[in-house]
């Protein structure tokens, strides 16, 4: 692998030489942790996330450029954990989380990161830490953030590994993808990794937790399908946002932000190629906030149509750093929902309108 970052403590070391703050927090595992390994001869992936990004300049750039700002909003132990997660295991996620508070930033909007809020305040009847609290037009606004196609990117990850096992067959999986990204990632590891192909070659199908793996002939003619509608698109997942209901706040607008990078999120939401991006977030969002109306179907104790009006608003945040091949309109859109029962407006985010400028698109889906 030549001069390339292989390992938790040298993408550290990275990390402390842009950012001193780094080493002050002292992220380093006890024992290194290998993105990628020798076995047999042939380099495999244990976390091919963490890997490209801790080779990636420009992004390790935008992470070291954060942290100070986050330090000072939310003190050390938020940031240590948030860069654990980022060099172990969690990536994306975290990737996702500083690229969104950094855009806050840019924005000048008054935010804190990591609220708590308890079961009288959100819908999981436990209680939930959100991602962070923002301060719009004198509004108090809670936020999640998510990594868009997280747990798709996971499983594509798995699958595309496990298919490099089996030479001229092909890897089915199907099931519930209602699995923990942590869970994916110890199939990913060595261990849970070995006792999965050793199952598939022992019977050809393997279930773990809601997944099932099935192991078949590849067929003469493999065409892999990328939705090119974006209407489509938006309506096989229309019920995506419903995915992070539990972390809907009760009492005050509450909004989803969802970060797009192209080595995650794939290239059409990148590119918005003839206004593909446009098209796929509008009517994204436009079902998430109408097309459950009529739904009393129950998810963390309420009906579906209830939790659609907790959402106040969805927005989309292009977090690719390279400008220059960003593809046409907007790097942000962001949709609100006027059924919501704490609801924003456009004039809430003038602010950010007044700072990005043509650069983010707001209004009602």
């Amino acid at each position: 692998m030549g001069s390339q970052i292989e390992t938790q403590h040298q993408w550290v070391d990275k990390l402390e030489s842009l950012s001193p703050a780094v080493k002050e927090l002292n992220i380093k595992r006890k024992v290194d942790y290998y993105y990628v390994e020798t076995v047999d001869g042939i380099g495999t992936y244990n976390d091919k996330d963490a890997f490209i990004f801790a080779n990636s300049n420009l992004n390790d750039e935008l992470i070291a450029s954060s942290i100070a700002d986050l330090r000072a909003r939310s003190g050390d132990a938020p940031v240590r954990n948030l860069l654990g997660e980022l060099t172990f295991r969690k990536t994306y996620g975290a990737f996702s989380e500083m690229a969104a508070y950094d855009w806050l930033r840019q924005a000048g909007v008054e935010f804190s990161p990591q609220t708590r809020l308890d079961a009288a305040h959100v819908v999981n009847p436990n209680g939930s830490i959100l991602d962070g609290q923002m301060t719009l037009a004198g509004k108090h606004v809670y936020f999640d953030i998510k990594g868009f196609g997280f747990l798709e990117h996971k499983l594509s990850i798995l699958k595309e590994k496990l298919e490099e096992k089996f030479v001229g067959k092909e890897v089915l999986v199907q099931g519930g993808f209602h699995v923990s990204i942590d869970y994916i990632q110890e199939l990913l590891e060595r261990a849970g990794f070995e006792a999965l192909v050793d199952e598939i070659q022992r019977n050809a199908v393997a279930r773990r937790d809601s997944l099932q793996f099935n192991l078949r002939e590849k067929r003469s003619v493999s065409i892999s399908i990328s939705e090119s509608d974006p209407i489509k698109m938006a309506a096989e997942n229309r019920e995506y946002a419903l995915r992070f209901c539990g972390q809907y706040a009760r009492n005050e607008p509450f909004m989803l932000l969802f970060v797009i990078h192209p080595w995650f999120s794939k290239g059409k939401l990148h590119q918005n190629f003839c206004g593909y991006t446009d098209r796929f977030c509008r009517e994204f969002s436009r079902l998430a906030f109408h097309s459950f109306s009529d739904d009393t179907s129950l998810l963390e104790g309420m009906q579906k149509r209830q939790l659609t009006k907790l959402l106040a608003g969805i927005g989309f945040i292009n977090a690719w750093t390279e400008k220059s091949s960003k593809g046409r309109g907007p790097s942000s859109r962001i949709f609100l929902n006027p059924n919501a029962l704490n609801r924003l407006v456009q004039a809430d985010f003038a602010s950010i309108q007044h700072h990005f400028g043509n650069d983010v698109t707001i209004s009602d889906a």
